[in-house]
């Protein structure tokens, strides 16, 4: 079976609740039930130009993320066929929290996230992406 969360995800900016909407935001991802490889290409509202990628295990370990510029390491588990969680760190204190979840039809993916300090929630948001590979 193909892992339902495979694929080139575009960002639905009008079905989005984000507090900046980038101008462009696309994922790339690669996953199965043990391991899932992302690589985001964001533009932001101001121009400035992002990849960010990680390769993790759904087994709750940090594994480093090249290109944040909110978390240094993020560990993920996978919660369901459709739903995985994970924890962003910088510097080993938690920065962020998020749930990725594909719908039933597998054609939107919803990507849910609330940045943290000191255990105060900075920002929140939701972003809604269109499967863009057809």
């Amino acid at each position: 079976m193909i892992d339902p969360f495979n694929g080139r995800w575009v960002l639905l900016p009008d079905q989005s609740r984000l507090s900046t909407p980038p101008q462009h935001w696309v994922q790339h991802v690669v996953a199965s039930q043990e391991r899932i490889a992302v690589r985001e290409e964001i533009v932001s509202a101001d121009g400035t130009r992002g990849d960010v990628s990680v390769d993790a295990a759904f087994d709750g370990e940090p594994y480093p993320v090249r290109g944040s510029t909110i978390a240094d390491s993020i560990a993920y588990w996978r919660v369901s066929d459709r739903a995985i969680e994970g924890m962003g760190f910088r510097d080993g204190a938690l920065v962020l929290e998020e749930t990725t979840v594909v719908s039933p039809a597998g054609d939107q993916l919803t990507y849910t996230y609330r940045i943290v300090s000191g255990g105060r929630e900075l920002c929140s948001g939701t972003a809604v992406f269109a499967r863009a590979d057809g």
